[in-house]
């Protein structure tokens, strides 16, 4: 349970202190939409963000990757939603905490925590095709899941990426190969 709570906790704060930046830097205002996501994603074609219909409460992540809520890894949103999607951690706290988040303790996790906030402020959770994969390096470290240099597991084109999840590549070659489009040593191939 602390190992959990800790990582929760530390989840809530980042997006927490991303949420001041953006207002204290006044970005707020310079742009319509909003992707928040990590680094190590690697795109097998274009994201087309701006098809989706932000606005009105609507948020966005791709398929997969959800563990029971919401993916925690990519999310789109409008600029007048961005940040009731960040500050989750003063409600959080300010309440006890089975009343914030009714879960058992080995159900607690980013993604439950975010469907939960984001379900209690009234806001609607929609999918899109997932076409982004996370990738790591051999000497990449995490709590998770170490991604292993394979021959299967390497990102073709790139002979130091790992592909981390399975499914997740799965899914966004997939949706990729339908599309007819496919990013090969960071170029765009459609065919």
């Amino acid at each position: 349970f602390f190992d959990t709570t800790v990582l929760v906790l530390l989840f809530l704060i980042i997006r927490w202190f991303l949420s001041r930046r953006l207002q204290e830097i006044n970005v707020l205002q310079k742009y319509d939409t909003f992707v928040i996501t990590r680094a190590d994603h690697y795109y097998l074609c274009p994201h087309q963000f701006t098809d989706l219909e932000v606005g009105n409460g609507t948020v966005w992540t791709p398929m997969g990757e959800a563990y029971g809520g919401v993916t925690d890894r990519h999310v789109v949103v409008s600029k007048t939603d961005i940040l009731q999607i960040l500050d989750i951690l003063p409600s959080f706290l300010s309440k006890p905490f089975e009343d914030t988040i009714p879960l058992d303790n080995n159900d607690m996790n980013p993604e439950r925590i975010l469907k939960q906030s984001w379900i209690r402020n009234g806001l609607k959770l929609e999918k899109f095709p997932r076409v982004m994969a996370t990738c790591a390096t051999k000497t990449d470290t995490t709590r998770w899941l170490v991604a292993k240099q394979t021959k299967y597991n390497m990102v073709e084109g790139e002979p130091t990426l790992c592909k981390k999840y399975k499914r997740e590549w799965v899914l966004a070659k997939r949706v990729c190969t339908r599309r007819g489009e496919m990013v090969v040593r960071n170029e765009t191939k459609i065919s």
